[in-house]
Formats: structure tokens, sequence, C-alpha cells
């Protein structure tokens, strides 16, 4: 194993494989050894997944341990529409809180939890959850929040800022128990995703929508609010957000009566690399998670 852990850090130090520290691991992993790195991939694979992903069902504390992360962005993006002066918080991390946290989130590879078993075991064959996938160098994970300007006349209060999310610089949408502003849209209310992230995962329902259909996305103006972001960055190693299952575990937008309104921008990211950042965006909040290789 400790030659398969140098096999696969290699890849990232191709500026120390020079001169006379030259270095070739790949010829211990070829021919009839070729299945041996296989072996080796699936058995990190299943150390992380059963300590960190979504392991096996009827258990959440493999994941439920980045809870704090997630109330945190939730805090950055309040204390931001609350008028906060913060622009950008930056995490930076390792796979080992990505990894819970792209199971807590519920992120495309990280929905299906393994049988609480001990003969029917995680496998390559019986579920999709692979680290190269989950965490992969550089991985990251960004919110975008929009928030109009002025008062929401239904609430006396301000208006509920918007939240879209990016996997890798894919927008995707939050997972299936939270419900869109529209069919078809990859946009949540705020209050929405604080309701259906939490560990009963209940949406908001008919509450979550602004429109019954929505034909316009919100598309950002030439200039609009000062923007925030939250950026979370890891600095992680190899193969290796629904896990809370148990069984798989300045804007404009069209308003209901059809006239178009105005969105101040706001911004969170995170990113996932070497130890832990969250920048936070009102008038556009993204959050981005990078990872890279321990």
């Amino acid at each position: 194993m400790n030659l398969y852990n140098l096999y696969i850090i290699a890849a990232d130090m191709q500026n120390e494989n020079t001169g006379d520290h030259t270095f070739d691991f790949n010829q211990y992993f070829q021919g009839e050894y070729a299945q041996d790195a296989k072996l080796f991939a699936w058995a990190l694979d299943a150390e992380d997944f059963y300590e960190k992903g979504p392991s096996y069902a009827g258990q959440s504390e493999t994941y439920s341990i980045a809870q704090p992360l997630l109330d945190d962005f939730f805090d950055a993006i309040d204390e931001r529409v609350n008028g906060g002066s913060t622009v950008a918080t930056f995490r930076f991390a390792h796979a080992e809180t990505m990894m819970p946290f792209a199971a807590l989130l519920g992120l495309p590879g990280s929905t299906q939890q393994a049988p609480a078993s001990t003969t029917d075991v995680y496998t390559y064959d019986n579920n999709e959850w692979r680290g190269e996938s989950v965490t992969p160098m550089a991985t990251n994970v960004q919110w975008d929040v929009y928030a109009k300007q002025g008062e929401d006349p239904a609430t006396g209060s301000a208006y509920t800022p918007i939240v879209r999310m990016l996997y890798n610089e894919n927008e995707i949408a939050f997972r299936s128990e939270c419900t869109p502003i529209a069919d078809g849209s990859t946009w949540y209310k705020l209050t929405e995703l604080k309701s259906c992230l939490a560990a009963d995962h209940k949406t908001l329902g008919q509450d979550a929508r602004i429109v019954e259909q929505a034909d316009v996305e919100p598309t950002p103006e030439p200039s609009g609010n000062p923007t925030t972001g939250t950026d979370m960055t890891t600095d992680t190693d190899v193969a290796t957000d629904d896990a809370g299952k148990t069984d798989d575990a300045g804007k404009t937008t069209s308003a209901a009566n059809g006239q178009s309104v105005s969105l101040g921008r706001t911004g969170s990211a995170i990113a996932v690399l070497a130890v832990l950042a969250v920048g936070l965006t009102l008038a556009g909040i993204s959050l981005s998670v990078w990872r890279m290789r321990r």
C-alpha cells in the first residue's frame, strides 16, 4: 500500500521528478501487477466511503460532522444580508472535510449508502461513490446568492435571497427534497435551503416558489451592489454532496404579474484545497470548495 500511495501522489510531483532526482512508480503497476492498482484504489475508496462518506444505511455520523460548516455558510449569508461588510471569507481544507460535506449536501455521487451489513459491503459494482469523482483534484462547490432590493409587500420585510450551486464549475440542482423557485430552475430561496438541507429534509413546498412557471432565469445587470464570496479549498489526495438518505444515502427575474423586477447581487463561494475557504457576496454569494491531493 505504501508503494501505491507513492504511485498515486507522483502525478502531483512533476516539478520534483527532474534531473538526478527522477522516479517512475508506474513500472510497479504494469503487466501482471496492473490489477493491484485497481485493488488498492478500491481499498482506499472503501475506507473513505465508510469513514467520511455516505457509509452504511441507518447512520449519519460520518457526514453530519460537516454540519457546522454548512451552518457557517448560512451564517455568512445572513450576516451579509443583514448589512455586514465582509466581502469574502475563504476556507481551505482536505478531502477529509470535503467528503462528508459533499455527503451532507447530497452532491452527485454521494447519495448512495451501503446496506448495514458485514457481508453486503461497498464495491465498485454496487455503489457509484468514487473518491476521484466526489473530490477530484481542485474540486469546488460554489453558491451564488442574489437578493432583490427593497421590501417584500407580502411580508413587510426584505426579499428572501435566492441561491444557486455550482459543483466543479457546473451548475447543478440541490438535493431532490429541495423545491426550486420554479420548475426546471436551479435557483432556490434561502429559506427553502435552510429547511430542505436540515436533518429532516423538509421542503417548504409551494412557499418555496417565486412563480408557478418561470421562463426567465435571473441574470446579472452590468452594475449592482458590492459582491461578497465564500470559498473553500482542499489540499488532499486521490480517488477518493445525497448521503443524507438511508437508502440512497442588480439581477432581473419575472414577477408573478409578468413584470421584471430588479435584484441586488449577492455572492458566496467555497473552495476545498489546503485548509478551509469561504467567500460571501451579497449582491452574489459564492461558496466554492477546491480539492487538491494531500
